[in-house]
């Protein structure tokens, strides 16, 4: 299933996963950045207001160094 989400970078990607997230809880995926997979969370959330697929990496995951760790701004 592809899905379009926020990464914490601030760019907006398709994140591919073999399901879809509902509720406030994440689910594994990934997406491309730089012509590499990026493991990583998939979370549905709400930013100012509407909802937002939001993907945060994992730094131990495959290529995680490629997204920066930090939280998007006025996300919580």
């Amino acid at each position: 299933m592809k899905v379009n989400v926020l990464c914490t970078d601030g760019v907006r990607r398709i994140a591919f996963s073999g399901k879809v997230p509902f509720g406030n809880f994440t689910i594994s995926g990934s997406v491309r950045v730089k012509g590499k997979s990026v493991s990583g969370y998939i979370l549905l959330t709400q930013i100012n207001k509407k909802e937002e697929f939001v993907f945060f990496a994992n730094p131990e995951g495959k290529n995680g160094r490629l997204l920066p760790k930090d939280e998007i701004e006025g996300l919580w």
